[in-house]
């Protein structure tokens, strides 16, 4: 019984021993080169009118997303600026942006160039505020340093108007929620 005690103990501190140098041999884990940023500031501002094709440069407030506007401005219809700001630093890598819904129409620009629009953005308005928007972003329109995020939002004040959630982040593990977010919606629909 001795032999098998001593056989034993032999064996698990032969183990430990082996854990412990491998550990100590193993290569440090990388450090994440390109971390996701966060939105340093995000901004809101009335519109002037229906056909603004600029944001303002005056009235803008801080406010949390997901935002309904008509908290802050109770009978405003019309057009609401969104403006969020982040940093990126280099290596530059690719970006998945996710906009959950806006209500009612948009348009969505990025360091100054449209990405999308919505045929629509005066009445008749498109009317597509349950569609989550993904895009994927890369350099030359992702750059190092201050990013802007500017959405253009159409909306009535009778139909809870603003904009939804919106997350950067690695663009397939968003792309992925995108594609939950719309089956869920149609299956809403199909209830």
């Amino acid at each position: 019984m001795r032999g098998f005690v001593r056989g034993f103990v032999q064996a698990f501190v032969l183990a430990l021993g082996l854990l412990i140098l491998g550990a100590t041999l193993a290569p440090a884990p990388a450090v994440a080169a390109n971390v996701t940023p966060s939105f340093d500031a995000v901004e809101a501002a009335p519109g002037v009118s229906w056909a603004d094709v600029a944001p303002p440069s005056s009235g803008w407030v801080a406010v949390t997303l997901p935002d309904v506007w008509t908290v802050r401005w109770p009978d405003h219809s019309g057009v609401t600026w969104y403006r969020l700001h982040w940093q990126e630093s280099a290596p530059l890598a690719p970006r998945g942006l996710y906009l959950r819904d806006m209500t009612m129409a948009g348009a969505i620009y990025l360091n100054g160039i449209e990405i999308d629009r919505d045929a629509h953005l005066v009445e008749p308005l498109s009317r597509s505020w349950n569609v989550p928007r993904y895009f994927s972003l890369h350099a030359p329109l992702l750059k190092e340093g201050r990013n802007e995020l500017l959405v253009r939002v159409s909306g009535l004040s009778n139909f809870q108007p603003g904009l939804g959630a919106v997350s950067l982040g690695p663009p397939d593990a968003l792309r992925a929620q995108a594609d939950r977010d719309r089956r869920d919606d149609l299956a809403g629909f199909c209830v």
